[in-house]
């Protein structure tokens, strides 16, 4: 059948099969100029077995088996384990095998990872020393083409090219042996070599993109364009017709203006394409091709204010390889001028690049700055000094003090707890400070257990730009809450529609919500303005759409709004109302460890609803199982009370500070004390999780109760 058909129109149709014909014997086909461009036919599926469940890996000390220990940390690298590296189980097993080939290669490959090329070549080459005691060149060449990824990345390039062609013996790493190997000869113009070695890359792996484009470059300065724009079509057809390398190729070769619109578009309007583009063109010596490119790139930006400072930083490096300093140092100039917002460098071929910048010009307050974020994941020490640097080279750039604070305030210590927060404080003074700063500022004051009224008055002072990110409102809305001022918080949270995450945020507008309604229904209770109060408790628990609130927030705060909503029915005298709220609180169990909130974040922490499920339970005359309660609570706070090892742990696995735990199970403790009115050891319980914690929005309601019995 003949049919019209686009993405904007679909073309359908219904066919009955005939009698005795399975589905599984059609065969959908669509055809245009008699190629068939997808068919489909359904697949009838045969029931497999579940595959065993992989047990949970011992530490490295408890695998006993050298195999098993170097396949674990294999596994953990393998699959990106968010708990654990490889890193402990390979230097394990180098403690009982200093020589280890399988260990060194591993670790070797992570050193590579972090940019660490020196400490890479180590291991490298002593992985070779034992694979090579009796051969010449080993079976297994992945060392050797690693070793020569760590010595091309120090510039030893001769060294490099002895390994990387011994590597390519091996037919497993010939594809990526030979385009290392093709790169060295193309940074000396010798042409021809470049185009032997790439040759021999692609016949290993024909559908290596990059080998593709350094074919290309080396037959267009060979003079051979004809043959040049036939490898260019062949690579467009069979690897990524849409890679930025083949498209810098097109344009050198063809300079017209399909091409260069082609290829400009793309590189301004995805500013990280031109960095690959650069970085190809790093790696293959051709920095007069870098720089074309670049240049042209930039002279029909149509906003050079948003071109990456990083292309700047290139073409300083490209200009001072081909000797033109006065070039190389506008470059530069240009590049420390352009917006550093939202500039992360992400290569290793940048670090060589940003210190000889750094050389070139050693007041560039940026350069640091910029080296620091890539560097900061693989080399935090060096990062913190870069950044150290650059704040130092310019004090009024927020961002590096930021930066600085972060990575301070990622130790568990007091001292550099500390250090992030004066560094905090510095960036927070200028006027450059971001919104999200006030509310990262907010959570060290938070984590080393500051006044609420310190807190609070930070936000104040600063409320308009910390009212522009959703962490900053929530922050100053639950300080609000827990300093009396109720009507503020709602307001606060009613006035945005907050951002939905992935799996949730360090804080919970549900919770905030919830949290101001009932101390502002407690507060209605006391004046007797039962209504009212009634009315607070039920909008505890019905989050408005704004606040894209967790469902399950209703969940922990279940118990508390239906005791609470019992005993505005028994004040009013509406006791068959009072007794079915109390037993909806009487049912409500403790929620499920949902890892966030305000009230401790672990499973400990929810456990606060079942002092509330207890009260209902006395007031439905059960005051054994309420009994029972207060004291299973007891035990359990006053149990993580003492010496705990590791802490708790959330969801996710994060371990709990010490001062919120503490505050947590000082909490719990004095809610099953005050249950069974011991009063005096329930205050002594509340004060102590204030004291850990002064923001204890729990303890802070259960004294001012306490006050009230």
């Amino acid at each position: 059948e003949k049919i019209s058909i686009n993405p904007a129109k679909p073309y359908t149709k219904q066919i009955q099969l005939p009698a005795g014909v399975s589905e599984y014997d059609v065969r959908v086909s669509l055809s245009a100029g008699g190629r068939e461009l997808v068919a489909y036919s359904p697949v009838k599926l045969t029931p497999q077995p579940q595959p065993a469940v992989v047990p949970n890996i011992p530490a490295p000390q408890d695998i006993q088996n050298n195999e098993e220990l170097f396949l674990a940390g294999q596994r953990i690298d393998q699959f990106h384990d968010a708990r654990r590296n490889g890193e402990p189980y390979w230097q394990e097993l180098l403690r009982r095998d200093s020589g280890d080939s399988a260990a060194h290669t591993s670790l070797g490959i992570l050193d590579l990872q972090r940019a660490r090329f020196a400490d890479a070549e180590q291991h490298f080459r002593q992985a070779l020393e034992r694979l090579t005691a009796r051969y010449t060149t080993p079976k297994n060449a992945e060392p050797l083409y690693y070793l020569g990824v760590a010595l091309a990345a120090q510039a030893k390039t001769d060294e490099a090219f002895d390994v990387l062609y011994k590597a390519a013996w091996s037919q497993e790493w010939k594809a990526p042996a030979y385009f290392l190997l093709a790169q060295i000869p193309a940074a000396r113009n010798d042409f021809p070599a470049t185009l032997n070695f790439a040759n021999r890359s692609l016949d290993a792996n024909a559908l290596n993109v990059r080998a593709c484009g350094l074919k290309i470059a080396a037959l267009r300065h060979l003079g051979r364009n004809a043959e040049a724009r036939d490898v260019l079509a062949l690579a467009m057809r069979k690897t990524d017709p849409l890679d930025a390398g083949l498209l810098a190729e097109k344009w050198l070769l063809a300079r017209d203006k399909s091409s260069a619109r082609e290829l400009f578009g793309t590189l301004n309007e995805f500013p990280t394409t031109a960095q690959e583009v650069a970085a190809e063109f790093f790696d293959a010596g051709l920095w007069r091709d870098g720089s074309e490119v670049l240049a042209q790139s930039i002279a029909v930006a149509p906003d050079k204010s948003k071109v990456s400072p990083l292309v700047y930083y290139y073409l300083g490096d490209f200009a001072e390889k081909l000797g033109d300093a006065a070039k190389a140092r506008e470059y530069r100039r240009q590049a420390a001028q352009q917006s550093p917002e939202y500039v992360f460098p992400f290569q290793c071929e940048v670090i060589a690049v940003l210190r000889r910048a750094m050389a070139a010009n050693p007041q560039d307050a940026r350069a640091p700055y910029y080296l620091g974020n890539l560097l900061f994941d693989w080399q935090p020490d060096e990062a913190v000094a870069l950044w150290k640097n650059s704040a130092a080279l310019d004090p009024n750039f927020s961002v590096a003090w930021r930066n600085l604070a972060q990575a301070f305030a990622h130790k568990p210590d007091d001292a550099s707890r500390a250090k992030a927060i004066a560094y905090l404080e510095k960036a927070v003074a200028l006027p450059d400070a971001l919104p999200t700063q006030f509310a990262e500022l907010d959570g060290l004051y938070a984590a080393s257990g500051a006044p609420v009224e310190k807190r609070l008055s930070m936000l104040e002072r600063n409320q308009k730009a910390a009212l522009q990110k959703d962490e900053g409102r929530a922050r100053l809305a639950g300080l609000k809450i827990i300093s009396g001022g109720m009507d503020e918080a709602i307001a606060l949270l009613d006035a945005r529609t907050f951002s939905v995450w992935e799996g949730a945020t360090a804080y919970d507008t549900g919770e905030l919500w919830a949290d101001a309604h009932l101390v502002r229904g407690l507060k209605r209770f006391d004046e007797k303005n039962y209504r009212d109060a009634l009315a607070d408790f039920e909008a505890a628990a019905k989050f408005p759409a704004n606040l894209r609130a967790n469902e399950q927030t209703g969940t922990s705060h279940q118990a508390e709004i239906s005791f609470r909503i019992g005993c505005v029915h028994e004040a009013l005298g509406e006791m068959e109302q009072a007794r079915e709220a109390w037993s909806r609180a009487a049912t409500n169990s403790a929620p499920e460890n949902r890892g966030f909130g305000r009230r401790g974040g672990n499973a400990l922490a929810n456990r606060a609803s079942n002092y509330f499920q207890a009260l209902a339970l006395r007031k439905l005359g059960q005051n054994d199982r309420a009994e029972t309660i207060f004291r299973e609570l007891i035990a359990a706070g006053e149990g993580a009370l003492a010496p705990a090892g590791d802490g708790s742990e959330t969801q996710s696995g994060e371990r709990l500070s010490s001062r919120v735990r503490m505050a947590t199970a000082s909490y719990i403790a004095g809610l099953g004390h005050a249950g069974l009115g011991e009063m005096e050891k329930a205050r002594e319980h509340f004060n102590a999780a204030l004291a850990a914690s002064p923001d204890h929005f729990g303890a802070k309601i259960a004294l001012q109760q306490l006050g009230k019995s």
